[in-house]
């Protein structure tokens, strides 16, 4: 006789990894420990992600669970996007970011990273009372999609992500309590 199959059980492909719905249904909870700062806890979680994928394409947000919540906007792989309001007195958001894509791809113009900062603090400030999305594809029509934003009212969050050559920056918007974190992939 058959033993009885475990109804928490979740199979997937070894080679493609969770499908959409797995993603969001994962038991991630032993790795949110109270013990660790939010950073090693959404390193753990991405690694986790990673692990299964096979790449380095997960992203986690994360702050406690009683400060208010980043606004986020990205380019996800799909419905990859799962948001955890309180796990274990934690705010997480995560999700699969889109492949990275090569500087050396764009034929018409070389990115600077220091141009990506300049911009980001222009965009960020304009649209500051904006939806997140306006400022995440102004930053995409200047370098070429791929790029992520997270604003926040407080700066007690942290993001772990993969980030490519150099575009990648964190400050504070001048004479507001925003805080900005954006990157391009």
């Amino acid at each position: 006789m058959a033993a009885p199959k475990d109804d928490n059980t979740i199979t997937f492909s070894a080679k493609e990894g969770p499908n959409e719905e797995q993603f969001k249904q994962l038991k991630i909870s032993h790795l949110v420990d109270k013990k660790k700062n939010n950073y090693d806890i959404a390193k753990a979680i991405c690694g986790f992600y990673d692990e299964l994928y096979g790449d380095t394409d997960t992203v986690c947000i994360i702050t406690d669970e009683e400060k208010a919540h980043p606004a986020v906007g990205a380019w996800a792989k799909g419905n990859f996007q799962r948001m955890e309001k309180n796990m274990n007195g934690k705010y997480l958001f995560l999700y699969r970011a889109t492949k990275h894509e090569k500087q050396t791809n764009f034929k018409t113009t070389t990115l600077k990273p220091e141009k990506f900062k300049a911009k980001a603090e222009e965009y960020a400030n304009a649209f500051y009372d904006k939806k997140i999305e306006i400022t995440a594809e102004a930053l995409d029509k200047d370098f070429k999609d791929g790029c992520h934003i997270v604003r926040c009212p407080h700066k007690q969050f942290d993001v772990f992500c993969r980030y490519s050559d150099g575009f990648q920056c964190e400050f504070k918007l001048p004479n507001k309590e925003i805080y900005i974190c954006a990157w391009r992939r």
